[in-house]
């Protein structure tokens, strides 16, 4: 398994292939590979969703995803 940080300044649930996989700022668990990932709605957000290729990462160094306030 490998580990996902995504970063947004407030608490918001995280999606992974449309279904609610976790919150913003806290490490979550993922499958090896490339994965889309969104905030849902309201999309006040940018960008709309980040498609990485989440690999090598342990729970103390996690890949960050980052999302922006519009």
């Amino acid at each position: 398994m490998e580990h996902v940080i995504v970063r947004y300044p407030k608490r918001r649930v995280v999606n992974l292939r449309g279904e609610e996989t976790g919150y913003t700022n806290r490490v979550f668990r993922v499958r090896s590979g490339t994965h889309t990932f969104n905030l849902g709605e309201p999309r006040d957000y940018r960008p709309k969703w980040r498609r990485v290729n989440v690999t090598g990462t342990t729970p103390v160094s996690p890949m960050e995803v980052t999302f922006e306030e519009l």
